[in-house]
This record gives C-alpha cells, sequence and structure tokens, in this order.
C-alpha cells in the first residue's frame, strides 16, 4: 500500500535510461583518464629514480628526498579531498536541518487542523442536544392531544399510534438482539478477518510484485534493444580505445618485467655477495690456521738454526784448536792427517742431519696443507677418532732424525695403523650390512601392517558407503511420513514367544526390525574396534622399528667406544703442543664469549626497539579501529535520521489525503485500516511505546515537495478533490522507482529481525576492539571492504577509490536530499556504484593490499638485512683487530728473523775473514783436496740455507701484503656498509615523521567526529520529540476512523464471508469422505498383495531350501570324493617309492656280491615260500639278510621317507586350503593332482625301466 500511495504523490516523469547510462560512461572514462595520468606520473617518477640509482656512485640521499617530496605531494592532495567531503557534509547537515523546520512547520498546521476536527465535533453533540429537546416539545404536546381530544376520532388514531409504536417497539428490541449476536459474530469473525486479511496482503503484494517484473522485464526488454544498437556504434570506437589502452599495459607490463628482472638480480648480487662474505670468513680462518702453522714452523726452525750454530762454533773451535795443534806439532803430521779426515767425515754427516732438521718443519707444513679438512668438519664419530689419531702425530715436532722419520706422515707406524683398523671396519661394515638388512624386514612389516589397515578401511568405506545409500533412502521415507500426520511414537514393543511362532505375523517382523537395529549398532562398534586395532598394530610396527633402530645405534657408540679406548691405550702419549693449543682455544673461547655478549646487547636493544614500534603499531590500529567503528555508528544513525523523516513525510502525505476524502471515503477508510494493522504487525508495541528504528535500507524522499493543502468548508469537497488528484496520479505516475545497475527496487519496512542483527554487529565490533591482542585482526577488518548485510543495506556509500586517504575512505558519503522528486527516485536507489565500477574497485584495492604486503615483506626483509650487516660489521671489526695483532707478531717475528740473518752475515764475514787469515798463515803448509772439498760442501751447505730462508722471508712480505690488501677491502666494505645504515636511518626518521603527521591528522579528525557526535544528539533529540508527537496523531486518527466505521457495511461482509466459508466446509467434508474410501480401498489391495507376496516367498524359499539341501549333500560327496582320492593317490606313491627303493637296494646287493648266482632250487625255494606267506620277495630277502640289514636300510631309507612324508602332508594341507577358502577351486585341485599322477607316471616308468 506504501507503494501505490507513493506513486499517487510523485507525479514525476520517468527519465530516459541512455542518459543515465552515457553520464554513468564519462564518469567511468574520466575516472580512467585520472588513473591513467596517475600512473604514467608514478611510471616517469620510477624511471627517473631508476636511472639516477643506475649511476656508478648515486646519491641515495637525494632519490630519498625526491621520494619523500612526492609522498608529501600525495598526503596534500588527500587532505584537499577529505576537507571537500567534510565540506559535502556540512551542506548536508543544513539541509537536513532545513527539513526540520519544514516539518515542524507542518506538525504546526497539523494541530491547527486537530483543533478544526474538535470544533466540528462540538458543534455535533450541540444538534444532538437540540434534537432531543424538540422530541421532548413532541412528546408534550401528544400528551395534550390526548387530554383536549376526547372524539373516537381522536382515540382510534391514538389506538393506531399506540399500535404503531408497540410495533415499533418489538421491532426495536428484535433489532437490538440481531445487533447483538451481530457484534458478537463481528468479534468471533474480526479475529478471523484479521489472519485472512494478512494472508490477502501477502498475495496481493507477490501479484503487485509480478506485475513489476513484468512490466519491468518488458520495458527493459524494448530498452535493451535500442540501447544493443546504439552500443553496437560505440563499440568499434571503444574497442579501437581499448587496444590503445591495451598497448599501453604491455608497455607498463614490460617496464614491470625488467623492473622484476632488475630486483631479481639485485637479488642475485646480495646472495653472491652473502657467499662471497663467506668465503671471505673461511678464507679468514684458513689465513689464521695458516700463520698458527707459520709460527710453530718458523719456532722450530729458529731452534734447530741455533742448535745448528752452536754445532758449528764448537767444530769451528774444535777445528781451529786441532790447527794450533798442527801448527804446534808438525812432526805428528801423519796422526793429525787422520784426525782431520775423521773431522771431515763428521761433518759430512753432520750436514745432511743439519738439513733435515731444517726441511722437517717444511715437511710437517705441506702435509698439514695437504690434510684434508673434512675430518675436522665432519659431525661423526669416526672422523673425530682418526682426528685424534692423526693430529697428535702430525703436529708433534721432530726431534731428531729417526723422530722425523717415525712421525711423518708417509712413515710406517701410519701405514700399520691403518692396517690395524681394517679389520676392525670391515666387522662395522658388516654388522652395518646386517642392521640394515634386519631394519628392512622391519620396515616391510611395517608397510604390510599399514597395508592392511587401508584394506581394511577400505572395506570398511564400502560398507560405510552402502550403508550411506540405505540411510538416504530411509531419511526420504521418514521425510513422507513427517510431512503426512503426524502419530505418537511410544517405546518399541518386543514380541511374546506365542506370537512369534506364526510364521507371518506383525510380532514376526517387529522382531526381525529389532534384530536389524541391534545388528547395525554391534557392526558399527565392530567396526570402530577395527579401526583402534589397525592403528595400534600400524603403532606397535613404527615403535618396533624405532626400537630397532635405536638399538642398533647403541650397538654402533658401543664399538666407537670400545675402539676409541683400545686407541687411547695403545697411542703414544700426548705431544706437548696440546697445551699451546689449549691455550689458543682458552682465548679463541673468551674472544668469542665476548662477540656472543655484544650481539646479546644488540639482539636486546633490537627487541626493545622492534616491541616499541610494535606497541605504536598497535595503537595506532586500535586508534584507526575505534575511528571506523565511530564512523561507521554515525552511519547508522544518520540512516536512520533519513529513514524516519522519510516515514514521517510519508504520514504527512497519507493525513493530507484524508484530510480530503472523495466520495467514496469507504474504501478510502479500508486501505488505511489496513495500512495501519499492517504497521501493527510489523511492529508489535506500536501503541503502547513507539517502535523501533533501524539502519535499513528506506527510500530518500524529497525534502522541497510542496503538497497542496485543501482548505476546503466540508470533508465532502476535500474528499472528491482528492479522489481526482489520485486518479490523475494514477494515469501518470509508474509505481515503482528504477535505478540503472540494479534494476527495480521496492520499498522496504525495517523488521525486529534487522534491528537485533545491527545491534549484535556494533557489540561485536566493540569487543573486538576493546581487546588490544585483537587489534591487528579488527584492522584488517576494517581495511577491507565493507562486506557486512546490515550496513552495506544503509543508503551510505561505502566505496572509494584507492586513491583516497584512510579517512575519506571511512567517511560517509550521503545521498543528497535533492528539490525535485526525479532526483530522489533516480539517486536515492541509484546511489551505490555498478557492477562495473565495484569490479575495478576491488581489484584495485586487491593490487593495493598486495602492494602493502610487499612494502611489508620488503621492510621486514631491509630490517633483517640491517641486523645481518650490523653482525657482519661486528664480526668483520673482530676479524680486523684479530688480523692486525697477528700482522704485528709477524712483522715481530720478520724482525727478529731479519737481525738473526744479519747476525749471521757477519758471523760468517768473521769466520771467512778467519779462513782467509788462516790461509794465509798455513799457506806455507800444504792442504789436501779432500779437506778444500769438505770446506766448500760446508760453504754450499750455509749458502743454500741462507737462500732458503730468503725465499721464505720473500714469501711472508708478499703474503703480508695480500693481508693488508684484503684489510683495505675490507675496510672499503665496511664503509659502504656504514653509509647504507645511515640512508636506512634517514629513512626510518622520516617514516616516524609521517607516523606522527598521520597521528595529528587522526587527531583532528576525532575532534571533528565528536563536533558531528553533538549535532547528530541534537538532532536526534528534536526527531524523538516529532516522533512522539505523531504517534500520539496516529492514536488519535485511528481511534475516530474505528467510530466511523459503518456496521452494516461489515455486517454483509461477514455474511457473505460465512456463506462462502460454509459451502468451503462442505465440500472439504465430501472430499475427506471420498479420501477416506480410497484409503480404505488402497489398504485393502496393499493387505492382498502383502499376502500373495509372502505366500510366494514361501513356497520359492521351500523350493530354494531343497536344492541347498541337495547342492550340500553333492558338495559333502564331492569333498569325500576328493579326500579318498588324495589318500588312494598317496597310498600308491608311497607303494610305488617302496617298489623303487627295494630295487635299489637288490642293485646295490648285487653289485656287492657279484660273482655270486643263485642256484635255481633255491630261487624255486624262495618263490614258494613267498606265495606261502603271501610275502613279495625282497620283504623275504629282507628277512633272510637279518637284523643288521634291515637296520642298515632302516637308516639309508628313513631321510628320504621323512622328507616324501613331509611333502606329501603339505600337499593334502594344501588342497585342504584350497577346498576351503577358494570359491572356484577346480584348477588348482587339477594342477596338484596332476603334479601326482606325473609323479606316479615317473615311478612307474623308473620300475618298468629297471
Amino acid at each position: 500500500m506504501d507503494h501505490i500511495n507513493m506513486a499517487s504523490v510523485f507525479n514525476v516523469p520517468k527519465p530516459t535510461t541512455i542518459e543515465t547510462e552515457i553520464s554513468r560512461l564519462k564518469a567511468e572514462n574520466q575516472s580512467l583518464i585520472e588513473e591513467l595520468t596517475q600512473c604514467q606520473a608514478d611510471k616517469d617518477f620510477v624511471w627517473s629514480l631508476w636511472k639516477r640509482l643506475q649511476v656508478a656512485s648515486p646519491d641515495i640521499t637525494q632519490a630519498v628526498s625526491i621520494v619523500v617530496q612526492r609522498e608529501k605531494e600525495k598526503a596534500e592532495i588527500k587532505d584537499k579531498k577529505v576537507l571537500v567531503i567534510l565540506q559535502q557534509k556540512d551542506e548536508k547537515i543544513d539541509e537536513l536541518q532545513k527539513l526540520t523546520l519544514s516539518l515542524k512547520q507542518e506538525v504546526n498546521s497539523f494541530i491547527t487542523l486537530k483543533l478544526e476536527l474538535q470544533n466540528d465535533l462540538n458543534c455535533l453533540k450541540i444538534e444532538n442536544a437540540k434534537l432531543a429537546q424538540q422530541c421532548e416539545v413532541y412528546k408534550n404536546r401528544v400528551d395534550e392531544l390526548h387530554l383536549q381530544d376526547q372524539n373516537l376520532v381522536s382515540r382510534q388514531a391514538i389506538r393506531e399510534m399506540d399500535q404503531q409504536i408497540l410495533d415499533l417497539k418489538q421491532q426495536l428490541s428484535k433489532d437490538e438482539l440481531e445487533i447483538s449476536n451481530l457484534r458478537k459474530d463481528k468479534s468471533d469473525l474480526s479475529v478471523m478477518s484479521e489472519s485472512q486479511k494478512k494472508r490477502i496482503q501477502v498475495l496481493e503484494e507477490d501479484l503487485k510484485s509480478l506485475r513489476r517484473r513484468n512490466d519491468d522485464v518488458v520495458k527493459d526488454h524494448t530498452e535493451s534493444k535500442a540501447l544493443v544498437e546504439k552500443y553496437n556504434s560505440r563499440l568499434s570506437s571503444l574497442e579501437l580505445e581499448l587496444r590503445d589502452k591495451t598497448q599501453e599495459l604491455n608497455k607498463l607490463r614490460q617496464d614491470l618485467a625488467d623492473l622484476w628482472q632488475s630486483h631479481q638480480q639485485c637479488s642475485e648480487h646480495s646472495t653472491q655477495q652473502a657467499d662471497i662474505i663467506r668465503q671471505l670468513r673461511e678464507l679468514q680462518m684458513g689465513t689464521q690456521k695458516m700463520m698458527k702453522n707459520q709460527e710453530e714452523a718458523f719456532s722450530m726452525e729458529t731452534k734447530t738454526i741455533q742448535a745448528q750454530l752452536l754445532e758449528q762454533e764448537q767444530l769451528i773451535a774444535e777445528y781451529e784448536a786441532e790447527l794450533e795443534d798442527l801448527g804446534i806439532k808438525t812432526q805428528a803430521g801423519r796422526t793429525n792427517h787422520s784426525t782431520q779426515v775423521d773431522l771431515g767425515s763428521r761433518l759430512r754427516t753432520n750436514i745432511p742431519s743439519t738439513c733435515d732438521r731444517a726441511c722437517s718443519p717444511l715437511r710437517d707444513m705441506c702435509f698439514r696443507e695437504r690434510s684434508p679438512r673434512s675430518r675436522s668438519r665432519s659431525s661423526s664419530f669416526t672422523g673425530r677418532v682418526n682426528r685424534s689419531r692423526s693430529e697428535p702425530r702430525l703436529r708433534s715436532p721432530p726431534r731428531s732424525r729417526s723422530l722425523a722419520r717415525s712421525h711423518s706422515p708417509d712413515g710406517i707406524s701410519y701405514e700399520v695403523s691403518d692396517d690395524k683398523a681394517l679389520p676392525w671396519k670391515l666387522k662395522r661394515m658388516t654388522k652395518k650390512i646386517n642392521n640394515l638388512q634386519n631394519l628392512l624386514q622391519v620396515k616391510n612389516e611395517e608397510l604390510d601392517e599399514i597395508r592392511r589397515a587401508h584394506n581394511n578401511r577400505l572395506e570398511r568405506l564400502h560398507a560405510l558407503q552402502s550403508n550411506y545409500r540405505l540411510l538416504k533412502k530411509q531419511l526420504k521415507l521418514a521425510e513422507e511420513e513427517l510431512n503426512g500426520p503426524r502419530r505418537k511414537r511410544g517405546k518399541i514393543r518386543r514380541a511374546d514367544v506365542k506370537s512369534l511362532q506364526k510364521e507371518d505375523s506383525d510380532s514376526v517382523w517387529n522382531e526381525l526390525t529389532y534384530f536389524r537395529r541391534e545388528n547395525k549398532n554391534l557392526v558399527v562398534d565392530r567396526m570402530n574396534l577395527q579401526e583402534e586395532l589397525d592403528v595400534l598394530k600400524v603403532k606397535m610396527a613404527q615403535d618396533a622399528a624405532t626400537v630397532y633402530e635405536l638399538r642398533s645405534c647403541l650397538e654402533q657408540e658401543r664399538e666407537e667406544l670400545h675402539f676409541l679406548k683400545e686407541e687411547q691405550e695403545n697411542s703414544p702419549s700426548p705431544a706437548p703442543d696440546l697445551e699451546v693449543q689449549l691455550r689458543c682455544s682458552t682465548k679463541e673461547l673468551r674472544k668469542m664469549q665476548k662477540k656472543v655478549k655484544s650481539l646479546e646487547e644488540d639482539k636486546q636493544d633490537l627487541i626493545k626497539q622492534q616491541n616499541e614500534w610494535l606497541k605504536q603499531k598497535r595503537d595506532m590500529k586500535s586508534e584507526v579501529s575505534h575511528l571506523q567503528q565511530k564512523e561507521i555508528e554515525y552511519r547508522m544513525k544518520i540512516a536512520d535520521q533519513n529513514k524516519e523523516l522519510a516515514r514521517l513525510i510519508r504520514e504527512l502525505r497519507r493525513l493530507k489525503r484524508q484530510r480530503a476524502k472523495s466520495s467514496i471515503a469507504r474504501k478510502y477508510q479500508r486501505i488505511l485500516n489496513k495500512s495501519v494493522n499492517h504497521m501493527k504487525s510489523v511492529f508489535d508495541h506500536f501503541a503502547e511505546d513507539g517502535w523501533e528504528e533501524v539502519s535499513d535500507t528506506e527510500e530518500q524522499l524529497p525534502s522541497s515537495e510542496n503538497v497542496t493543502v485543501n482548505t476546503a468548508d466540508s470533508l465532502g469537497q476535500a474528499i472528491a478533490q482528492q479522489a481526482s488528484m489520485s486518479l490523475h496520479s494514477d494515469l501518470t505516475q509508474p509505481e515503482y522507482t528504477s535505478t540503472p545497475s540494479h534494476g527495480r527496487t521496492k520499498c522496504h519496512l525495517p523488521t525486529d529481525r534487522q534491528t537485533d542483527s545491527v545491534k549484535d554487529h556494533i557489540e561485536r565490533i566493540s569487543k573486538l576492539n576493546e581487546s588490544p591482542s585483537k587489534s591487528r585482526i579488527t584492522a584488517k577488518k576494517y581495511q577491507t571492504p565493507v562486506h557486512y548485510r546490515d550496513v552495506a543495506l544503509s543508503p551510505i556509500q561505502f566505496f572509494s577509490s584507492h586513491r583516497h586517504s584512510p579517512v575519506s575512505r571511512a567517511t560517509p558519503s550521503m545521498t543528497s536530499v535533492g528539490t525535485s522528486p526525479h532526483v530522489v527516485s533516480r539517486k536515492g536507489l541509484g546511489s551505490m556504484p555498478n557492477t562495473r565500477q565495484l569490479n575495478t574497485l576491488k581489484q584495485r584495492v586487491q593490487t593495493l593490499q598486495h602492494q602493502v604486503t610487499l612494502l611489508r615483506t620488503s621492510r621486514d626483509h631491509l630490517t633483517q638485512k640491517s641486523t645481518e650487516q650490523k653482525d657482519q660489521i661486528s664480526q668483520l671489526q673482530s676479524d680486523l683487530s684479530s688480523t692486525n695483532q697477528k700482522l704485528q707478531g709477524s712483522r715481530l717475528t720478520v724482525q727478529r728473523l731479519t737481525s738473526d740473518l744479519e747476525r749471521l752475515r757477519a758471523d760468517k764475514e768473521l769466520v771467512e775473514q778467519q779462513m782467509q787469515e788462516f790461509s794465509l798463515e798455513n799457506s806455507s803448509s800444504v792442504h789436501t783436496e779432500q779437506e778444500w772439498a769438505v770446506l766448500q760442501s760446508k760453504l754450499k751447505s750455509t749458502t743454500n740455507e741462507i737462500t732458503k730462508q730468503s725465499a721464505q722471508i720473500r714469501q711472508l712480505k708478499l703474503e703480508n701484503a695480500s693481508q693488508k690488501e684484503q684489510i683495505q677491502q675490507f675496510q672499503e666494505r665496511i664503509n659502504h656498509l656504514d653509509r647504507d645504515i645511515t640512508q636506512k636511518r634517514t629513512l626510518l626518521e622520516d617514516m616516524r615523521v609521517k607516523m606522527r603527521f598521520a597521528q595529528e591528522n587522526a587527531h583532528t579528525d576525532a575532534e571533528v567526529m565528536s563536533e558531528v557526535e553533538k549535532k547528530l544528539k541534537s538532532l536526534s533529540d528534536a526527531n524523538s520529540r516529532y516522533k512522539t508527537q505523531v504517534e500520539s496523531f496516529k492514536q488519535r486518527l485511528a481511534a475516530v476512523t474505528k467510530e466511523k466505521y459503518e456496521s452494516e457495511e461489515k455486517v454483509l461482509k461477514l455474511s457473505s464471508e460465512l456463506e462462502r466459508k460454509s459451502k468451503q466446509a462442505s465440500e472439504l467434508q465430501r472430499k475427506n469422505t471420498e479420501l477416506q474410501s480410497t484409503v480404505v480401498a488402497i489398504e485393502k489391495t496393499a493387505q492382498e498383495q502383502l499376502h500373495a507376496v509372502a505366500s510366494q516367498s514361501e513356497a520359492a524359499i521351500d523350493v530354494a531350501q531343497a536344492k541347498l539341501d541337495l547342492t550340500g549333500n553333492k558338495l559333502r560327496e564331492h569333498e569325500k570324493l576328493i579326500k579318498v582320492f588324495s589318500h588312494a593317490l598317496l597310498n600308491s606313491l608311497q607303494q610305488a617309492r617302496s617298489l623303487w627303493q627295494h630295487q635299489k637296494q637288490r642293485k646295490k646287493a648285487a653289485v656287492v656280491t657279484p660273482g655270486v648266482e643263485l642256484d635255481p632250487s633255491l630261487r624255486r625255494a624262495q618263490s614258494l615260500a613267498c606265495d606261502i606267506l603271501n610275502i613279495s620277495q625282497s620283504d623275504l630277502e629282507d628277512i633272510m639278510n637279518g637284523k643288521d640289514g634291515d637296520a642298515d636300510r632302516m637308516q639309508e631309507e628313513s631321510p628320504d621317507k621323512s622328507e616324501e612324508n613331509k611333502k606329501d602332508r603339505k600337499w593334502s594341507k594344501r588342497i585342504e586350503k584350497v577346498t576351503q577358502n577358494k570359491v572356484e577351486f577346480a584348477i588348482t585341485t587339477t594342477e596338484l593332482f596332476m603334479e601326482k599322477v606325473e609323479e606316479r607316471c615317473r615311478l612307474a616308468a623308473k620300475l618298468e625301466m629297471s
């Protein structure tokens, strides 16, 4: 009815859909152009940035400042848009205030109307009193006439009048009785009529909706044809534009691909840098080890050189003393000559020993360099054992020539240790193989268990599927029974024993169903138990496998420990270098502990910073969610106010229409009564407390709609004018309003369920916002576009482009209240965006969310990188300090060695001078060639040693230079990392500044929202006042309309309805009787059919039982046949085998005694004995041979017979299994029988051959 009233009010011409489509397309085109321009600007900006960063030494600070300026400009644009939206909101609030003023004026007019109506009522009361006075006057006159006129004529007239009065009184009493009965009937039928009216209203609304849909479809069809013809022409132009845009998109995609490639290259470069850093660390560790080894080698060399120098000085002193003795004692020249020869031989022996001593540390160094690092890095136990065996031998310094040989890597002791370890390794490998085989068996068993469990589960699944199908059918039957007439279900009663004696009875069938149910329950229990059993079996198998693995691991550890103990017992005492190693390791440990402490402190600082940032983030998110919640509440309130305004305007129009009634006032009153009843049915507390308002969708009505107020003198004129206006509006005005995107929409009244859903939704949001732990979830919920049903139904736009700020995203964009009805009908419902715009907006939101996630991940990645770089810097600094210390130590060693060299050179010069002086002094004395050769060899050895030392010094210098270069490179990298850290700090400071700016914006927005709240509260108070006034008017109007109802028309209606219902009841009774008769006939036929089916099933069961008995007898006979045949076969085989063995024995006996031949008389006697005793000739021979022969034969035959008996038993068991287990066992039994038959045939052939 509301639709009809609204249609009668608005005389609005319907706008063409083409214009709206054109405007929409233009708006879309403009938005796309703006987006394209923005994308191009972003692309140019990114391109320029990339070009600046591609320079050899890019200025990152300038790039960062440019980015910051760009973001500031974007923020300013967003703020401008927010200000524009706020201005629009202020304008809308002003318009609402104007609306309230106009409503106040209309309420005043209503008050004047009420006063006029009260005056009319007073006039009617006065007229009634006057009529009563006139009636009393007439009665008095009649009495006077009775007294005056005593004539007969007057008496007759009086009598006639009395009779008429009596008749009238009787008629009045009858009428009063009828009226009382009718009132009772009316009270009884009013309840029925209300329910029927509700149904009729529902049906009328459905009919109207169907008609509207039909009209909409027809009009849409006609409009779509015209649109299709026009859009076909536009499609070509749009396709061209699309091609251009696709080309641009392809270019953009190419640019994006290039950017991705550059990003991937950067990531690859970072991974390469990480690998290089790792390699550098490994190199540093290697260099440290090399430096340690070199220091040890140099210390050993210096010790050996000092020892050699001492020995040489001693030799020189001895040589000088001997020379002096030679000069003094010229006579004993020969003896001196022999002593000199001995000295030369001793020097020859000493030179190679000194060379060996000098070369031994070099050999150790080479061997250490060549030794694999995998032993030290391997985590296995065997690697540790080998390292513990090999390292003390390698690191022990050689003290003498014999020791050097014994401890060298190519020595005999190393080979001996390997030879000793070989059998242990072989044993270990064999044990491993056995363990692995056992493990394989355990795992196979576990797999078998799992397969069995899987097969059992498959079977259960098939059973469940079949049960599920049966259950479906049963459920269908149960639904059919439930849809039919319901019956009371009592407990299932068990049948008596006597009733079960009858074959075909209800008790038997009931008992069957009971047992079936129990069977089903038992089947379910069994399936559950089987499932548990399978799970336990699988667990058992897994536990067995794990136990076996643990046992094998324990055995391996025991063996290794045992081997280690043996090695430690056999190994020699540890070298004194272990103390040095321990000291070094303690120093390194201290350094590492210091590093760890510093790293932990840095970590704690970073964690604190991270917690602070997280707190700030949570606070911001909670504030944002709180603001969004407030905004949603404001939207709901605004929607409620708009709805209330629309409702008030509708009610005002209704009241004006009631005032201006036509001649057909009764129909109009009926319509009004229906609307009032509908309002009562919708709102329970309509008359008492006032009806609740909910934020649900409702048509927005114009504020500046000037409805003509009738100022006619009487009600009749007003009704006539109103009727003419309503007829004109029905002819011109359509009954619905349309939107271009969603079609025709219908005005809905709010319901209690919707109010409850909205309240629950608001309470949920408040609860989520209260808990700080759930702030992230709420923030995510509010960041996404609104998908709530109750909020989406409100007349406020929740969709905004991706370019707006979060504040503009959440602000409610109310639909403007237009001055004309055309604007209301189109914009009030067409405010929501089109489906195409929605899709584009959703895509943009998704892309933005993706970009946000990417930025967050990049930020996390950058923070991780910064922490890693800090760790690297700290490690590099510690490495630098250690390398500097080592460099200082190496410099000191080099200086010491150079000083030693200079000293040695000075000693050498002194020795040469002494030698020259000695040669000059002893020029007279003649030296032999051997002496000269000895001296030359000494000189060569010393020169060789000097050259070796100089080469070593050069190598050390080169290594020192390379290490310096590496240190410089490290310092450059550290500087580069410091620059990166400073740049990142600046970026972080900029981000903090942005966060502060956002917080300030949030505070300003909160202040604005508080002001808006105050305004809204004032508006809500004013609206509540108007509500109370309007509700009081409604109640008074309802009371007036109820008093004015004419009872005659209602009585007529009720009587017609009663007649119709009586007819319907008689028809229903007739149909009921027919249905009962048909049901009885169907039941009889069903019983007859069931009896016939039962008799047929009994006969079939008897026949089947007879056949089953026959088949059972046949099967038993068949089984007997198989058993008898198998026993016969086995007996025949045993006889044949015994004959074959006897023949073998005879042959053996013939071989033993080949020359002896029986006499014919003996043969005859033996044959006679065999015939008399009924014994075979072999048995007779056995008897003749005696017990020894029997024992021997039994010993020989016993193993063969036992094996054959075992085979026969297995064969018989196989036959039994095949016949019992398999369904089709004919082929397998024939194959088994054929095997035995073939064996019998072979034995027979052998017997014939023998």
